[in-house]
């Protein structure tokens, strides 16, 4: 799915993306689903309008795949959305909920994975 204005957009780079948001959405307390759904709905509506996300509370690094390419995660409570920057546009890579402070090499590689399907869909537009 995507959603674009102002020249930006805000990109799924693979059936992972709702596969991972459904994963961890399951791990928030149900009471406080909709506040995390609608606070990332809030900051990709910014960013589209053509807002940065510069908050470190909200938007960090988090480190570099091997294509060189900078991995991010937006942050709303304990629920992490990562991706990377793409011609302007955030391709999300997958959503996590994050229980402990350093990200796991299984989700740097969830990411790299995410990554290369994205970069091969693309040579092949």
């Amino acid at each position: 799915m995507t959603t674009k204005t102002h020249g930006r957009a805000i990109i799924q780079s693979s059936d992972d993306v709702l596969v991972s948001l459904k994963e961890a959405m399951g791990h928030v307390p149900p009471h406080e689903r909709k506040q995390v759904a609608a606070k990332f709905q809030a900051l990709f509506e910014m960013y589209k309008e053509g807002h940065d996300w510069r908050v470190p509370s909200q938007f960090n690094p988090e480190g570099t795949l091997p294509n060189g390419t900078q991995l991010y995660a937006l942050k709303v409570k304990q629920v992490r959305c990562y991706g990377w920057y793409d011609s302007g546009n955030f391709v999300i890579s997958h959503y996590l909920f994050k229980k402990q402070q350093k990200l796991l090499k299984a989700d740097v590689r969830r990411a790299e994975r995410n990554n290369s399907l994205w970069v091969t869909k693309k040579e092949q537009l």
